[in-house]
């Protein structure tokens, strides 16, 4: 019996940002104020990727310090 997980085509492969595109997504985000999906989809990435990307890049912007 062969199940939808246990293929390796069943899961996608993670989206990895470069530093540049991480510096490109923090710009986006924190000083033009655009929306973390709309970034996102410039990039090719996920949501969650470019907030983790961003929240690497500058903490402090994102942690309300």
């Amino acid at each position: 019996m062969v199940t939808y997980s246990e293929g390796p085509e069943a899961s996608r492969p993670r989206r990895v940002l470069t530093g540049r595109a991480r510096a490109q997504a923090n710009n986006w985000l924190v000083h033009r104020a655009h929306p973390a999906a709309q970034v996102a989809l410039k990039l090719g990435a996920g949501r969650l990727t470019v907030m983790r990307a961003v929240r690497e890049f500058e903490p402090a912007i994102l942690d309300g310090s």
